[in-house]
């Protein structure tokens, strides 16, 4: 033990001590225990009563129209752009996808609106059967042992919601409830029912229905909205990055189904995608229909024109022109041929687009010369099928359906610009063509009248021809191309599961609930060692003050509080080892000791460490008076019930009365005597001060081996201070679990300062389960305490 008083280390406020952390997680184990298996059934719990989800997965490729094959071999149409449509935006698609119409029509398809599922156990079902299985619904997908006919229409239907409850009783009758609804009641098949959604009526499926006999099935039935909500967030949808490649995933208590949604929103949308490229073709094939009307009557007319002008001027034959005028005249007039129909086009694109009154698809790859004409068809065609998508979804209000509007009247004007442009500069090349043809004709003036004048005729009838021949073969393009439209998804994987369980991942979560179930103790213990202050171990000391430690004292039960002469309980045994610690303190000082007592602050048990330090000095044969100068406070009666007397407050106050007055024999503890505080003085501090106090002292030390003092908390008073000159040893005592490790600084300036001689600390109040020994052999021990308490302690 070091016995230096004058030896101060610094003084350290927070000084954590890696083992001691580790021992007290280390006596805490139980808790850890029970953290693990709270967390580790709740996890079990948790498995047992969650559906488990399979993950289905598929793929497809976003075709590029430009390099589909059929397309490719019309290559010769091309020669106006013909069949030439812009890739396919990735992004774009996955929306359409994802549409509440493709989704829809996937609901319907395979009636998701109802789900049948056979019965589980309820939970106290269960815990008589822990280990069964189906604690929870199991869907039936395939299979069902009855169908359910709904009478109402589809319309009403995919509105309602309703659960049905039905056990079957045997193969021709079973039990019908409507949870929540009706009461339960017998039915037999085929049968109406009444039930608030309408008349519907159950049938078997004799196949499969002996196996569910005596089992209670449940149907749901869903709004189809509700099921599009859950299905636009339960199919994940993702583009491979620089690729036209698509990957589907969804989640699905059975298989079959997450596969069958899967295909069947698939085929959605390349049926989707035929539909869209159908009506482009429609349109256009339509327009030209229309137009080959028009000029099938025209060149009827001049037909007419050419055998009333032959039998009017009786010509029956004309002979073929000769020389170099004639055949510049044929050229010039195959280039009026050929920019007329390209102007008859162009004016009648000019009268559809002025004609038409709401937004919808234009005629495209009608082969006009000026590209620019075409590309702005082919973006107002693109932008009003992206509208079209959009209205599935929302109204004409949104705003992005406005923006649209927006840019599609645009394009419009564009158009219309284009058109404008187009047609002015055929008719300055028709005029220019003309006034070439009148400098021919000019050189032809010697040819007969007649002649002249079938050859105009003939000239009609040949640019007639010419557009009559033109519109047929693009009329032919078109049919061909809408009967070789192509779907827009080729499928590189059919949807397909593995078949292993995604979710929930038992080992993981089993892992997890174990580790949670540790940390949260460990947490919780940390959490109160870091806001705990308190001091509750003698190592606790130690790592802030180097002073003497006499020893510690157990926490002691009340009704325990004062020791005998052959008490072997730990709080004896501490206290004797306390006796131990001083005699090898003051074995340097002179044979009659004054040992004072004092703390820090009230309640830490210095008063019962006075009077329980005398007793043991007195069980030792040696002569011990407990002397109380706790003048403020005086409390050592008590702790001894014994009755108040005159004491030091008297005897000072009172000249008359003598140390033999105010002392009295502690019973049934010989070598003991006892002065008292007396009656609470108005000037503590100035009784202190008197000589008569000094008389007290002197008495003692020639009677008694031993003057133990009880004084009062140094951090409220300076009584102590004024005590110093009296004292041999200071016995500063500290209370576990009470006293905050900051405090700890008053006794560290106490000694620094030298302001108490000789001072020693001594541990009180401490919790034996947080000692790391013992006193004696397993003294102390309560071997009557219940089990909990041996456990939890």
């Amino acid at each position: 033990m070091n016995t230096n008083n004058n030896n101060v280390d610094v003084f350290s406020d927070n000084n954590v001590v890696l083992k001691d952390l580790i021992e007290r997680y280390i006596r805490n184990w139980k808790w850890f225990v029970v953290g693990a298996v709270i967390t580790l059934t709740t996890a079990f719990l948790y498995l047992r009563y969650t559906t488990p989800l399979y993950q289905v997965n598929s793929s497809i490729k976003i075709k590029d129209d430009s390099s589909n094959g059929a397309i490719s071999e019309l290559a010769a149409f091309e020669d106006m752009g013909m069949l030439m449509n812009q890739q396919s935006n990735v992004e774009n698609e996955i929306r359409i996808i994802k549409s509440r119409e493709l989704l829809g029509g996937v609901v319907k398809d395979l009636k998701l609106n109802v789900q049948y599922f056979v019965k589980g156990k309820t939970f106290l079902e269960d815990v008589s059967d822990l280990f069964s299985s189906n604690p929870i619904n199991k869907e039936i997908y395939t299979n069902n042992p009855i169908n359910v006919n709904f009478l109402a229409s589809d319309s009403i239907i995919f509105q309602k919601s309703a659960n049905f409850e039905i056990t079957l009783l045997s193969p021709e009758t079973f039990n019908f409830k409507e949870l929540n609804k009706s009461l339960k009641t017998k039915q037999s098949y085929g049968n109406k029912i009444s039930t608030s959604i309408g008349d519907i009526i159950i049938t078997p499926n004799v196949e499969v229905n002996k196996k569910y006999l005596n089992k209670t099935i449940i149907i749901k039935l869903w709004p189809l909205n509700s099921l599009v909500d859950y299905l636009k967030s339960g199919v994940q949808i993702v583009a491979v990055k620089n690729t036209d490649i698509v990957r589907f995933g969804i989640k699905s208590q059975v298989k079959q189904k997450g596969i069958d949604i899967l295909d069947r929103l698939v085929g959605h949308y390349n049926m989707d995608a035929v539909n869209e490229k159908s009506i482009i073709s429609k349109n256009t094939s339509d327009f030209i229909s229309n137009r080959l009307k028009v000029v099938s009557d025209e060149l009827s007319l001049v037909d007419k024109d050419i055998a009333d002008f032959r039998r009017d001027n009786k010509i029956i034959d004309i002979g073929s022109q000769a020389g170099l005028n004639l055949q510049n005249e044929s050229i010039n007039d195959q280039k009026i041929v050929e920019v007329s129909n390209q102007l008859s086009m162009i004016e009648a694109m000019e009268e559809y687009v002025n004609n038409q009154d709401e937004i919808d698809i234009l005629p495209s790859n009608l082969g006009f010369s000026d590209s620019s004409l075409a590309n702005s068809t082919g973006k107002y065609n693109e932008l009003v099928f992206r509208r079209n998508e959009l209205l599935k979804s929302v109204s004409e209000k949104h705003p992005a359906i406005i923006n649209l509007d927006e840019q599609i009247i645009g394009l419009k004007g564009n158009i219309n610009k284009s058109i404008g442009s187009i047609k002015n500069s055929h008719q300055i090349t028709i005029k220019s063509l003309r006034k070439q043809d009148g400098i021919l004709r000019s050189k032809l003036f010697s040819a007969p009248k007649k002649e002249r004048g079938l050859t105009n005729i003939a000239r009609q009838q040949h640019i007639k021809e010419s557009l009559y021949l033109y519109l047929l073969q693009k009329r032919e393009e078109i049919n061909i191309s809408l009967g070789i439209t192509t779907v827009n998804a080729k499928i590189i994987d059919a949807a397909y599961s593995s078949g292993r369980l995604v979710y929930p991942n038992n080992k993981m979560i089993m892992i997890g609930a174990f580790a949670i179930g540790l940390l949260i103790p460990f947490l919780i213990l940390y959490v109160i060692d870091i806001i705990d202050t308190k001091i509750h171990q003698r190592s606790d000391v130690e790592e802030v003050l180097r002073l003497p430690i006499l020893g510690d004292i157990p926490n002691t039960k009340k009704k325990l509080r004062e020791i005998s002469k052959n008490d072997r309980s730990g709080t004896a045994e501490a206290f004797r080892l306390v006796r131990t610690n001083l005699d090898f303190m003051l074995k340097s000082s002179k044979k009659n000791k004054v040992i004072i007592i004092t703390s820090t602050v009230g309640g830490e048990g210095k008063t019962f460490i006075a009077a329980n330090l005398a007793k043991t000095l007195a069980f030792s044969d040696a002569k011990v008076l407990l002397l109380g100068l706790d003048l403020r406070a005086p409390t050592i009666a008590k702790t001894l019930k014994l009755k108040k007397g005159i004491g030091v407050t008297n005897y000072l106050t009172d000249e008359n009365l003598t140390i033999e007055d105010i002392t009295t024999q502690i019973p049934n503890v010989d070598n003991l005597d006892l002065i008292t505080s007396g009656l609470v003085p108005p000037n503590p501090t100035l009784l202190l001060m008197s000589k008569r106090l000094e008389n007290i002292f002197e008495q003692a030390r020639e009677k008694y081996d031993y003057i133990i003092v009880d004084t009062p908390p140094v951090s409220l008073v300076t009584d102590t201070l004024l005590l110093d000159k009296f004292a041999d040893l200071f016995v500063y005592v500290v209370r576990a679990e009470l006293l905050d490790r900051r405090m700890l600084k008053i006794p560290h300036s106490l000694n620094a300062e030298k302001k108490l001689n000789n001072m020693a600390i001594l541990v009180n109040g401490i919790n034996q389960a947080n000692n790391n020994y013992g006193y004696g052999y397993g003294y102390g021990v309560d071997l009557n305490r219940p089990w909990y308490k041996k456990i939890f302690s």
